[in-house]
C-alpha cells in the first residue's frame, strides 16, 4: 500500500513538473518513422541543424547518415559550435561520418571502458531537443521502425545540455585519421532513354561526393531517379552525393514525354485517312497501308513507317518526313515505352 502511494506521488509530481514545462512556451511533437516511409525524424534533425544559431550538440549510438552529416558540417561551417558524443565501438576515427566530421574540425567524443553508450538526442541552442530512437543511420531513415519526440522547451533543452556538456568533459576526444580509410564506388546507370553522366562505376574518395547529371532523349522525359536501389529521389535531373563512405548505386529511368505529339501534329496510329495525306510522301494508297498496320500493331516511333510500301527503301523520304515535323507518334498510342528502329536510328 506504501509503495503505491509512492508510485502515485510520484506519479503526480512527474505530471505536475511536465505541465509546468508544456506551458504557452513548450511543445511536444512525436514522430514517427516506417520501413519505405519518408524520413520524418531525420528530415526535423536536419531543418533544426539548418536553423542553429549557437549551439548543437548530437548523441548517439552511431553516427553513419550522408546527408545529416552534410548538414552537421554545414552547420559548423555557420560557426555553429557543434559537438558529436558516439559509442566507442562506432567512434574508431576512420568508421564512416566519423572520419569526414573530424576533418571537418568537428570534435568528436567517445566514452571509455566497456560500458555501451545509447543517447540518443540533439539539443539546439538548448531551446529545442529531439529525443527518442533515431540512430543517424541511413539504415534508419525509412528502413526500419523509428520514434522520437520534438521538445521545443528551453528548460528541458537546457537539462540535456548540461548532461551533454558532462558527458562531453569525461569523454575522450577521437583524434583525426590521417589516410582515408579505402576508396568506394558510385555505380551510376541510365535506363532506356535518356543518360546519365558521369556513368558506369565511378571512383569517389572516401568522404567526397560527386554529381550526376541525368538527360533524356529527345521524345522522352526523366521517370525518376533511385539511389541505392531503395529511394526514388524524384524527376531530378541532377543528384549530389555527400560524404560518401560506402558504396552507392544511381540509377535513371525515363519515359515517352508526354507532350510528344500535341497538336498541330498527326499521329500516325490514330489519324484519319484524310489526316495521314496531309503528311509528305504520304498519298492515299500508303494511307491505306498505315492504318491497316496501325490496326495490326501500333507504331511505336516514325522510323518504324519504313514498314510501308516503298518507304522502306526510300531513306531519304523517311527523312524528309521526320524533318517536315507532321507526323508523330503519342507515347499513349504506340503501346511501347521502349525505342523502335527498322534499319534506322530513330527518334
Amino acid at each position: 500500500m506504501l509503495m503505491l502511494k509512492l508510485l502515485a506521488v510520484g506519479f503526480t509530481i512527474l505530471f505536475s513538473y511536465s505541465a509546468a514545462l508544456l506551458g504557452a512556451s513548450c511543445s511536444v511533437e512525436p514522430l514517427f518513422v516506417r520501413p519505405a516511409r519518408d524520413g520524418a525524424i531525420q528530415e526535423a534533425m536536419i531543418n533544426a541543424l539548418v536553423q542553429a544559431e549557437r549551439t548543437a550538440d548530437i548523441a548517439g549510438y552511431v553516427f553513419s547518415d550522408p546527408e545529416l552529416t552534410e548538414a552537421v558540417v554545414a552547420a559548423h561551417e555557420r560557426g555553429v559550435e557543434v559537438r558529436v558524443i558516439i559509442d566507442g565501438a562506432y567512434a574508431a576515427p576512420h568508421y564512416d561520418s566519423v572520419y569526414c566530421l573530424r576533418h571537418a574540425g568537428i570534435g568528436v567524443s567517445r566514452p571509455h571502458g566497456p560500458h555501451r553508450f545509447h543517447h540518443t538526442f540533439l539539443v539546439v541552442d538548448e531551446r529545442l531537443v529531439i529525443a527518442g530512437d533515431l540512430d543517424p543511420t541511413a539504415a534508419a531513415n525509412g528502413q526500419a521502425w523509428e520514434s522520437a519526440v520534438v521538445i521545443r522547451c528551453p528548460e528541458t533543452a537546457r537539462e540535456f545540455a548540461s548532461e551533454f556538456s558532462e558527458l562531453w568533459d569525461t569523454f575522450d576526444v577521437v583524434p583525426a585519421e590521417d589516410d582515408p580509410p579505402r576508396q568506394v564506388t558510385i555505380v551510376a546507370e541510365a535506363g532506356i532513354g535518356g543518360s546519365i553522366e558521369p556513368s558506369g562505376e565511378v571512383d569517389v574518395g572516401y568522404c567526397g561526393g560527386q554529381t550526376f547529371r541525368i538527360t533524356p532523349s529527345a521524345g522522352y522525359e526523366i521517370a525518376s531517379v533511385w539511389v541505392d536501389g531503395l529511394i526514388n529521389v524524384g524527376a531530378v535531373d541532377t543528384y549530389t552525393f555527400q560524404f560518401v563512405t560506402v558504396d552507392r548505386t544511381i540509377r535513371a529511368r525515363f519515359v515517352r514525354a508526354k507532350d510528344a505529339c500535341s497538336s498541330p501534329r498527326v499521329d500516325i496510329n490514330t489519324a484519319s485517312h484524310t489526316e495521314l495525306q496531309g503528311i509528305t510522301h504520304i498519298g492515299p494508297h500508303r494511307a491505306d497501308e498505315i492504318m491497316r498496320l496501325s490496326d495490326q500493331e501500333p507504331f511505336c516511333c516514325i522510323d518504324a513507317l519504313a514498314k510501308v510500301d516503298r518507304l522502306n527503301g526510300e531513306r531519304i523520304w523517311l527523312e524528309e518526313i521526320k524533318a517536315e515535323g507532321i507526323a508523330c507518334v503519342d507515347p499513349g498510342t504506340s503501346g511501347v515505352d521502349y525505342p523502335c528502329t527498322h534499319g534506322w536510328e530513330g527518334n
